[in-house]
Formats: structure tokens, C-alpha cells, sequence
């Protein structure tokens, strides 16, 4: 199987799931049409996508479904969050477009 890091490719199907939500307000919609791409080349925003989109998944499943996408939320929201404390250490890094658009998904 093919893999991304430790994400495989079975996890990268929710990827994009329902991050047009967060493109309610804006005209260029960048959560649905450049954040994908970007996360492909930063692991905080990928993680920070599939822990969004998992949780999002889980809202709207029933059965043993829920509990695999809410184990899956739960660990892409946790090493999103240990990543972006690492990435925030470094001035550059910080204040890249992908640390903010991963905090704002991770916020939501």
C-alpha cells in the first residue's frame, strides 16, 4: 500500500471530506482548493486536514464506522498538534500560510 509518511493511502480519501465548510465566507475558496495541495508538502497541514475531515466523517456515522473515524480524528488532532508546536518554534516556519490555515482547522 502505498504510504505518505505514516499516513497511508486509505487515510488520505478524507482528505479533502467537507473542507469546503470552511470555505463558507470566502469568494476564492482556498480550504478546497489550495490547502489540499499544500498539505501533500506539509505534514501539520496534512494532519490537521485528516484530523478535520475525520472528525467531520465520525459526526455523520454510525456503528463500528464511528469509533475507527473518531480514533482516527483523534490521533491526526494529536500529531497535528505536536508537530505545529515543534514548527512553531521556528520565526520562518511560523508564519507560513500552512501553520495559519492548519490552526484554523484545527480550531474548528
Amino acid at each position: 500500500m502505498f504510504t505518505y509518511g505514516n499516513t497511508n493511502l486509505g487515510s488520505l480519501f478524507v482528505l479533502t471530506h467537507d473542507l469546503t465548510k470552511l470555505d463558507a465566507f470566502s469568494r476564492d475558496k482556498p480550504f478546497s482548493s489550495l490547502v489540499p495541495s499544500l498539505a501533500l508538502h506539509c505534514p501539520v497541514l496534512l494532519h490537521s486536514c485528516l484530523a478535520y475531515s475525520a472528525r467531520q466523517i465520525a459526526l455523520t456515522t454510525t456503528g463500528s464506522a464511528l469509533q475507527l473515524y473518531e480514533r482516527f480524528s483523534v490521533y491526526y488532532y494529536r500529531t497535528a498538534l505536536r508537530a505545529l508546536g515543534d514548527v512553531l518554534a521556528s520565526i520562518e516556519c511560523a508564519r507560513s500560510d500552512e501553520v495559519l490555515a492548519s490552526s484554523m482547522i484545527l480550531s474548528s
